[in-house]
């Protein structure tokens, strides 16, 4: 409100995606914020769609990766590369623990005799 910006939002996205994507809407009566104003606007046709990457594409697949879906191992791998020391300890602790407790469990299970499972279930 205080540089006459309006924010107006919408999406068709299907995915659990950031969206990254919006319109710059410069109004000709920054006073007059009504709906009708921000449509006359819009249909005037002076509004901009801006993009925002959010991290360095440091790494492309060979190819059209959108067309097999491999667009998704191309963004985990760049989004990867651009971390910074914070989010890679939290990676680090996190995947720690994942590994601990699927180790735990497995060796818990090793332990149980089939026998002793098989009366349980009949």
């Amino acid at each position: 409100m205080d540089n006459n910006l309006i924010c107006i939002a919408g999406s068709d996205i299907h995915t659990n995606e950031d969206l990254n994507t919006f319109i710059k809407l410069k109004l000709d009566d920054p006073s007059n914020k009504t709906i009708e104003n921000v449509f006359k606007n819009l249909r005037n046709n002076t509004h901009e769609a801006v993009a925002i990457q959010f991290f360095s594409e440091t790494f492309k697949l060979p190819g059209d990766s959108n067309d097999s879906g491999l667009y998704i191992v191309e963004e985990f791998i760049n989004y990867l590369l651009n971390i910074d020391i914070c989010q890679a300890l939290s990676w680090i602790i996190w995947s720690s623990i994942v590994y601990l407790t699927l180790a735990l469990f497995y060796k818990k299970a090793k332990k149980v005799e089939l026998k002793w499972l098989k009366a349980k279930i009949y």
